[in-house]
């Protein structure tokens, strides 16, 4: 039975490419939304460059949360995991990106799993095995192999000016 997966990407604090200014979501989180929708999750990717609000409490309604990080977005992620925690205690946290993959013990204060390098290949077993700590996951080989972003996932999706390809 499929789980209800909110995949967050949180916006950096400051102006710029990752920051209050950028209007564009992260095809990565959309494509790993695809997965995990393939798999047969419910899955809703919410994206803070995209939406005209911080992600709140209420929108923390999820078995799994999924928290894609860059360092200048680090510390908003985890003010997003506690406000989870808060809501769904027995909810999971799941961590990967750059931050996590090069900082995983701190992510993992805050995460239940910390994916370390590419989680494509291994998202949908991953929140299915109940893992915890540090996971490596696998270089990926074929990026042919990968579901297409699928922006029907994203919140707040009329918001932005343009949509994103990977060829």
């Amino acid at each position: 039975m499929g789980k209800k997966v909110l995949i967050v990407s949180p916006i950096a604090p400051q102006t710029g490419l990752f920051g209050g200014a950028c209007r564009q979501p992260s095809v990565g989180t959309l494509t790993l939304g695809a997965t995990l929708k393939n798999a047969g999750h419910d899955v809703t990717v919410l994206d803070e460059c995209v939406m005209s609000r911080p992600v709140a409490e209420g929108d923390l309604d999820a078995d799994w949360l999924c928290l894609s990080l860059i360092s200048s977005s680090a510390a908003r992620g985890y003010q997003i995991a506690q406000l989870f925690r808060k809501r769904s205690p027995k909810g999971r946290i799941a961590a990967g990106g750059v931050h996590p993959t090069f900082m995983p013990d701190e992510a993992l204060q805050y995460a239940d799993v910390v994916c370390r390098g590419e989680a494509d290949t291994m998202i949908a077993e991953l929140l299915g095995s109940g893992a915890s700590g540090i996971v490596e996951g696998t270089p990926l080989a074929d990026m042919d192999s990968l579901p297409l972003a699928d922006y029907s996932l994203l919140a707040h999706a009329d918001c932005i000016p343009f949509a994103g390809i990977v060829s």
